[in-house]
């Protein structure tokens, strides 16, 4: 097992590609979750677990995810909106 960062370790990702069989995907956020990591591995013919650039891309716009589904006359729950006015010490 190797682990690499994307933060700091995708020359070396790149350069060991040719000689990994799976890569295991534990990313959180913008650029770990919106498809780009799954982009590159593409790129680089690396098998992964979990979703594929469209649907990572596509599950980091809100908007554009809960619209899908009407499409298909599926119902979606509209946004509820928290405003909190108060901080609480």
């Amino acid at each position: 097992m190797r682990r690499y960062d994307p933060s700091k370790d995708l020359l070396r990702l790149i350069e060991e590609s040719k000689n990994l069989d799976l890569a295991l995907l534990f990313l959180h956020g913008k650029k770990g979750e919106d498809g780009s990591i799954q982009g590159l591995l593409d790129l680089l013919h690396l098998p992964y677990a979990g979703s594929g650039v469209l649907a990572s891309a596509l599950a980091m716009n809100k908007a554009v995810s809960k619209e899908l589904p009407k499409c298909y006359g599926l119902n979606v729950p509209k946004e509820v909106l928290f405003f909190i006015d108060q901080v609480v010490a």
